[in-house]
């Protein structure tokens, strides 16, 4: 089976998620498998999410919150640099 190239997500929701996830990453210095696990995530998936190739469940959402302490807020709306 090929491959396809998926574009990233062209949504806020699915921008802000996927920067953001990575901010949190960056933060907590962890790497993609590392948070994956701690959010009960495949690796791939994780990676997705963090590319904004793909969009979180209800449950991966609750999942990273718990992993980051974090509210859906913080990974859904923009960086706090950017909000007005």
């Amino acid at each position: 089976m090929k491959n396809q190239y998926k574009p990233p997500i062209q949504t806020a929701f699915g921008g802000y998620f996927a920067r953001n996830l990575r901010r949190f990453c960056l933060e907590q210095n962890l790497t993609q498998e590392e948070a994956a696990d701690r959010c009960q995530c495949s690796a791939r998936g994780f990676g997705n999410l963090c590319r904004g190739v793909s969009l979180p469940t209800i449950q991966t959402l609750e999942n990273v919150c718990k992993c980051f302490q974090c509210t859906p807020d913080d990974l859904l709306l923009p960086p706090p640099s950017r909000r007005g």
